[in-house]
């Protein structure tokens, strides 16, 4: 049991453990940290609704959502974590993400899991960012140029490309391998 004990306050995830009455019967420290709640609110075993108040008001729940949505909000997500449990993305107004997950637990009780995911969301648009530079960099090429993997199909093929071989677009299902564009290179 000590070990258990340990491991609930040790885990990164913020965890809020809702009754079947969706009272607030058990939480971690990673939950005050990662939504700045007050321990001895937590302690008073608040209601979704309200917790979930308590995370607008502080600044981790949307902006977007107002008080009405809220508490339609706070419904969906109870219905939804009681049928098959669910994953949000929640960008906060520090510029924060949060991936929230709410899971069915025994006896009608809710799990709600909170993970601050920025660092992962800001290196994934870091990426697409550099993805777009280079493919904008290839796109002034008058060249065609086009870029196969390993295993022989296109993954790439810029404006100049495309416009002398008339294939290859980004959103085809099955794009073409190194055969059928030598092939394609020879009739031209």
């Amino acid at each position: 049991l000590l070990s258990l004990t340990k491991l609930f306050a040790e885990v990164p995830l913020g965890l809020a453990v809702f009754d079947k009455d969706h009272s607030l019967i058990l939480f971690n420290p990673a939950l005050c940290g990662l939504t700045n709640q007050n321990p001895s609110h937590l302690c008073s075993k608040p209601t979704i609704l309200s917790f979930l108040d308590s995370l607008r008001q502080g600044g981790i729940f949307p902006e977007s959502i107002g008080f009405s949505e809220l508490h339609q909000k706070t419904m969906d997500l109870k219905e939804t974590a009681l049928q098959n449990g669910f994953t949000e993305e929640w960008t906060v107004p520090s510029g924060q993400t949060i991936r929230v997950s709410g899971r069915p637990f025994a006896n009608g009780a809710t799990v709600l899991m909170f993970e601050d995911i920025s660092s992962e969301v800001e290196r994934s648009r870091g990426l697409t960012a550099q993805i777009s530079v280079f493919q904008n960099a290839l796109d002034q090429q008058k060249d065609p140029i086009a870029f196969f993997n390993s295993d022989g199909t296109m993954v790439f093929a810029n404006d100049a490309y495309r416009s002398e071989f008339g294939q290859f677009e980004d959103s085809q299902l099955c794009l073409p391998g190194v055969l059928e564009t030598s092939q394609e290179w020879e009739k031209a």
